[in-house]
């Protein structure tokens, strides 16, 4: 990916007044909003999970919510007019999903949904709001990937597959909306303990200890406007280094299996 040049204004008025952050109620979206506001940005917080939008909201004051099923069709529409005249200078794409298992065992339309949530709304909502940036001439993109997205995913293909489609839309937009100055980041974090990594993982049997929601938040703050791809973690970084350039794809996916132990849907 391209390298962005630094801005030489501070955060809160590079990407502010407002920052949209979707998957906001828990794990890395959370993160993000309470790191986020800490900045001094306004969060406009979205997830379909109210109960946690409201616990987001009693911790944060100033926080704005909607409750919101991004894999509806209208979802940007909908997103537009809950935002009303706020001036939106930071979109987090991090909302997202997975089915776990053999992709024949699944329902069609779950994997659908799946592939809407990670890759459809993020294509949606970037196309909605990234205009008045470019607009303003600053502001900026974060599509939140896996490192799964290099490292291959069986039993996770789905999900593979639409996170390595932010990898490559979001390196794409560094040179489409670079020069209108927006700074667009990847962020690639590998296993971070989540409520949906407990769900999709059997915790106990994990090789590597996962990163916290906090560090995956703060190192994608941190590398903004100055790399365009980051990967948490030195592990997470050597990992995505030997597979992208070194390791040959059986072996790859032979060690994706042995560090993920995927718990199937039904089990």
């Amino acid at each position: 990916m391209s390298r962005p040049r630094p801005s030489p204004l501070p955060f809160d008025r590079r990407y502010g007044p407002w920052a949209v952050v979707t998957g906001a109620a828990a794990g890395i979206g959370r993160a993000f909003a309470r790191d986020l506001d800490r900045r001094g940005l306004r969060v406009f917080a979205v997830d379909r999970d109210e109960e946690g939008l409201s616990r987001l909201q009693a911790e944060l004051p100033r926080c704005a919510t909607l409750t919101l099923d991004l894999t509806r069709a209208a979802v940007a529409d909908v997103l537009q007019e809950a935002l009303g005249s706020r001036e939106v200078g930071l979109l987090v794409n991090n909302a997202g999903a997975a089915v776990t298992g053999p992709l024949l065992d699944h329902d069609p339309q779950a994997e659908a949904a799946v592939l809407h949530l990670n890759a459809r709304a993020p294509l949606l909502l970037t196309r909605a709001l990234a205009p008045a940036m470019v607009a303003r001439g600053r502001g900026g993109l974060i599509f939140v990937s896996s490192t799964i997205a290099f490292n291959g995913g069986p039993w996770l293909a789905n999900y593979a597959a639409t996170k390595a489609w932010n990898v490559a839309f979001a390196d794409a937009l560094t040179v489409e909306l670079g020069p209108a100055g927006l700074d667009v980041q990847c962020v690639a974090p590998g296993m971070t303990e989540t409520e949906s990594l407990a769900r999709s993982m059997d915790m106990s049997r994990l090789r590597l200890k996962p990163l916290q929601p906090e560090q995956v938040a703060a190192a994608s703050l941190e590398a903004l406007g100055t790399r365009s791809l980051v990967v948490p973690g030195a592990v997470n970084k050597a990992s995505t280094l030997l597979s992208r350039r070194i390791l040959p794809r059986r072996l790859r996916h032979a060690l994706m299996q042995a560090a993920r132990p995927v718990v199937p849907e039904d089990g």
